[in-house]
Parts: C-alpha cells; sequence; structure tokens
C-alpha cells in the first residue's frame, strides 16, 4: 500500500483529530470545508453537460509514487480506497453511511487547464512537501456512467502528464497577521504549472475577464475531493467583501484545493484554496463520519464560515503572455554564515517586455527559515521574494510583479542570504536557480463597466439569473434590484452572460443595454434615478429584431 498525503475538510465542532496532524510536514491544509446541508456532490455522469465539458479540463494531482506501468504499457493509478486511506491515516475507517468510502483516493489536490500546456492549481499544492518533479497531472479521472462501472485507475498516455516547470506561483502565508486572517485577507494561494507536453484532446477552460462573481451567485466546483474521482458540487456565494478571494457554502473536501469554482455557464471563476481550519470527518464509535453544517454562520460562532475560492485574476497573465521565456543554471554555492550571499547569475536574451516572473531555486540548509532570497538585474533594481519564510523547505518558487513592463534581455542575479549567523549544521548551499518570464505588452485592466444606478457602478454588483435579467444581490444572497448597462448601437461584450438587446427610442445609437428574452424589467423602482419607459428594441444597431419593451431608463 501506499503512503498518501491525506488533506481532509474543516470542520463546524471541535474535531476529533487535528487535520494538521494527517498532513505531510509543512503542508499546510487548504480548501477545507465541511458538508453545508445535504451533501450535494455528484458524478461527473450524472451533473448537466456544462459542468461535464469542465471536467473534461481537470485533472487529478497526485504524485509519481501512485502510479506503475501496466502489461498494457498504460499507466496506473495505485492507491487505496478512501475508507482504507483514513484508516491508515486516523486509526478507524469512514462510516458505512459515507457516501464515496469504496472509491480509489490516490490523489491529494486538483487543477485545470488554462492553456495547451499550462494547469492551474493551488499554491500550497505545489513546492511544499512535493516538487515539481514528482508532480503528476492526471486528466479523465471520474466515472463514466456508475461507480466501477469503468476503470478510472487505467491511465491512457494521453490522460497523463508530468510537470515540466512552475511558471507561477505565489503562496505567502508570512502576508498577514493571526489577527488579520481571521478576521480580513487571508494569503494569496496559486500556481502555474507547465506540463512536459501540449495536453491532447482537451480545451482550456474559459475564464472571467472582467468584474467579478455576484454576492449570492451560484457556483460550483468541479474536483477530486480527498482524491477521488471527479465530483460536482455546487453552492452560493455567501461572502464576497474580499479582494483576494470570495467565501462559498459549497460542499468540499482538502482533495478539492486546486479545483475550478465555474458560474452556471461554464466560466472559471476562482480557484478552491482553503477553509477556516479543522478537520472534516469526527469519530463516531468505531468509525468517522463528515462533519455537517445545518447552514454558513457569518458571525464565526460554529465555525461554518464557508470556504474560500481565490479569485481568478492572477492567473489571466499566464494565459495572455506572448510567449514564456527560461534561463537556469544547475551548480552549487555555499551559503555563507551570516556574511554575504551565495549568488547565482542568469542571462535572458529575450528583447520582449516582461509580463510575469517567476524565481525557482533549490537550496541545502539545515534550517532554510532563516533564509533571504533575492533577485537583482544588471540595472540594479531588485526584489526580495522571500524573507525568513515560515515553512521549513528546499525549494521555492515566486512570483513577481516587481520588473513587469521591463526588458527581459539582461543579466540577473539570484542571491541568498543567512539571517541567522551561528546556526550551521552540515553544508548550507544554493544547487539550482531558474527564472520563468512570460513576455508580452503588460496589460492595464479594462475601465469598470458603467450601469444606471448607484449600486450598479461595476460588474462586481450584478449577474445575470436564470431568466437572463441582470440582478443585483446583497451578500445575503438576497436579490435587490436589477442593473443595465449604457450602449451605443451595438452592446459591449458580455462575454459568459445573457446576449443583450440595446434599446433605445432614437434607433439604437444611444440607450442601455438589456437582457435579451425579458421584456419587462420589474425592479425599475429599485435602481434610483430610472423609470419603466417602453421603448422599440435592436440587436445592435439594426431594428430587424426590432419589438417592443418596457425597460429602465434614465429620468
Amino acid at each position: 500500500m501506499l503512503t498518501l498525503l491525506l488533506a481532509l475538510a474543516g470542520g463546524c465542532a471541535e474535531p476529533a483529530a487535528s487535520e494538521k496532524d494527517l498532513l505531510p510536514d509543512g503542508v499546510d491544509p487548504g480548501g477545507k470545508t465541511d458538508i453545508y446541508g445535504s451533501d450535494d456532490r455528484r458524478e461527473v455522469f450524472d451533473a448537466e453537460a456544462v459542468y461535464q465539458r469542465v471536467a473534461q479540463s481537470t485533472a487529478l494531482v497526485a504524485t509519481s509514487s501512485d502510479f506503475y506501468i501496466g502489461g498494457n504499457g498504460h499507466v496506473w493509478l495505485e492507491g487505496t480506497t478512501y475508507s482504507e486511506k483514513i484508516q491508515g491515516s486516523l486509526g478507524a475507517p469512514l462510516c458505512s453511511t459515507e457516501r464515496f468510502a469504496d472509491q480509489p483516493a490516490p490523489g491529494y489536490c486538483s487543477a485545470f487547464l488554462l492553456a495547451p500546456d499550462l494547469v492551474a492549481t493551488a499554491g500550497h499544492c505545489v513546492n511544499i512537501s512535493y516538487l515539481c518533479d514528482e508532480l503528476r497531472f492526471v486528466f479523465g479521472f471520474q466515472y463514466d456512467r456508475s461507480a466501477h462501472e469503468s476503470d478510472v485507475g487505467d491511465v491512457p498516455p494521453d490522460n497523463f502528464y508530468r510537470c515540466a516547470s512552475v511558471v507561477g506561483h505565489v503562496y505567502d502565508k508570512d502576508a498577514v497577521s493571526v489577527d488579520a486572517v481571521t478576521s480580513s485577507e487571508y494569503w494569496p494561494d496559486w500556481a502555474i504549472v507547465q506540463l512536459d507536453r501540449p495536453v491532447v484532446g482537451r480545451t482550456a477552460l474559459p475564464l472571467r475577464r472582467t468584474g467579478q462573481v455576484a454576492g449570492g451567485g451560484k457556483v460550483s466546483a468541479v474536483g477530486y475531493p480527498g482524491g477521488i474521482p471527479a465530483k460536482v458540487t455546487a453552492g452560493r456565494v455567501v461572502d464576497n467583501s474580499h479582494s483576494l478571494y470570495f467565501n462559498t457554502d459549497m460542499d468540499i473536501y482538502g482533495g478539492n484545493s486546486g479545483g475550478v469554482v465555474v458560474n452556471p455557464d461554464g466560466v472559471a471563476e476562482g480557484i478552491v484554496i482553503r477553509g477556516t481550519g479543522g478537520n472534516s470527518f469526527t469519530r463516531q464509535g468505531a468509525c468517522f463520519a463528515s462533519d455537517v453544517c445545518t447552514a454558513y454562520d457569518p458571525n464565526r460562532a460554529s465555525g461554518c464560515t464557508g470556504n474560500h475560492v481565490m479569485r481568478i485574476d492572477p492567473v489571466l497573465q499566464f494565459v495572455d503572455s506572448e510567449r514564456i521565456v527560461k534561463a537556469e543554471l544547475s551548480q552549487s554555492v555555499p551559503i555563507p554564515d551570516g556574511q554575504g550571499s551565495a549568488t547565482l547569475q542568469l542571462t535572458l536574451d529575450d528583447p520582449g517586455q516582461i509580463r510575469f516572473l517567476t524565481l525557482n531555486t533549490s537550496v541545502s540548509h539545515w534550517s532554510p527559515k532563516d533564509l533571504e532570497i533575492s533577485l537583482e538585474r544588471e540595472t540594479g533594481h531588485s526584489a526580495v521574494l522571500f524573507h525568513a519564510p515560515t515553512l521549513q523547505k528546499s525549494s521555492f518558487s515566486g512570483t513577481t510583479d516587481e520588473f513587469a513592463g521591463e526588458p527581459a534581455a539582461g543579466t540577473w542575479t539570484v542571491h541568498i542570504r543567512d539571517l541567522n549567523p551561528g546556526n550551521v549544521i552540515g553544508s548550507q548551499e544554493m544547487n539550482f536557480a531558474q527564472l520563468v518570464v512570460g513576455i508580452g505588452d503588460p496589460v492595464s485592466p479594462p475601465p469598470a463597466a458603467k450601469f444606471i444606478g448607484s449600486d450598479c457602478l461595476t460588474d462586481a454588483a450584478c449577474t445575470f439569473g436564470p431568466d437572463a435579467r441582470c440582478l443585483l444581490y446583497d451578500d445575503a444572497g438576497t436579490p435587490r434590484g436589477m442593473c443595465v448597462l449604457p450602449c451605443e448601437g451595438a452592446c459591449p461584450d458580455r462575454a459568459g452572460f445573457a446576449t443583450t438587446f440595446c434599446t433605445s427610442v432614437d434607433g439604437g445609437l444611444s440607450g442601455v443595454c438589456v437582457p435579451k428574452a425579458h421584456a419587462a424589467n420589474a425592479y425599475c423602482t429599485e435602481l434610483p434615478g430610472t423609470a419603466q419607459t417602453g421603448v422599440n428594441r435592436y440587436v445592435g444597431s439594426s431594428s430587424s429584431a426590432a419589438a417592443n419593451a418596457s425597460v429602465c431608463l434614465p429620468l
């Protein structure tokens, strides 16, 4: 049997066993929460077509030790069932009432396809306990019809990929104090991995490009809870007040970390990263059962505070880069004990502008927490990427925007400095350094869409409902109005949302966009400065599909 990383979900009550005790040294539990109400996890084949399409672009994250080569030349997943996995780690199996207990559970995180050879996942899934050369990504790890009717352990070559390099990584758990962690913004937690070759027969997921998901909006996670075959689970955005992430009440477990969260149109809104701590299983006699939260608790009294989804924004720079260039050097350089620094020089020849820059380094050191790692170019411009990092590890990956817009070509020097003189046991040296640089003109953020009504100033306030109306929600998920987007001739691109008409009394040369197939907007009284008005309806600047409509227009 294999020893597998067990990343479990968080609990509403004080757990019987600490989740941190179950994880390899240095791995912070991420993407954890509980069952909210009933368990809504579904097999992919039972989900709507849009989520089946999303699942085709997701991958299980596992390690090299979880596979062997079968007689058919395919790679085979090797591992225990979910229940056996729990028994091996906690000392008792899952209770007989636990769903999916007998399914194989070889993985420890989830990922999804961004580009032909790029996947996104959570930062804590990469270079914490498992380095890039140990990581494997398996597409198609799901049941086709019903449990055990297809052998998900048989992995065809076109579904099996290795980590070639970490091209983006931010997992800064030192960024905030403990008080800030429990009350405000958590640290960023995302990673972009370049695979050993382009993925065959699968397409990258569409990503939200403007605005953000609305409070109360429906979202779904597609990933690998506990490392079992892919599942789909739905929920709502229950807290949309944070800039880095939003909270949901989806039913997810540790293996969902790094998985994609999409809106009802299948557009990626974010990455599952963590809950608020704890353990998703409580011992009940001779077995373990999932904790259950009756509802989301914004006051934190019960601990049922939802799970965190990192907004998709940070990954856009990787998708939009024209090309990715690298420079690397393997060389052992001693790290002085508290005096000076170990240095390695790397040269880039590409004349293009930097979109993003990632530094990957590996060290041999008794206490990597004593190190400072920085990068300096020939112009003297420098940036510190790690300073006394909390995590005790031998490999560091950090992405910075400090050099964005500068030419990539030049000489770059990696500095590693020991901050704690006298604390030397054995040799300490830098062994490897790699620069990964995305090339392309830096993109300015698009201007916020201007909506009529003081509550409709940005896309963040608005989402289309199932009847194609663009509804406003408060943080409790209660509809409270409707957004109307001004237009001139044609409506602005509303990618991922319902098609809109440009409506006006002057022939479509100016006016407002209203959702297609919705003729009567009942929320005008809730939009300050507007009134319900009968107008002609147009598609773009054409009147070929003109019809009468009742819309909210400015007074």
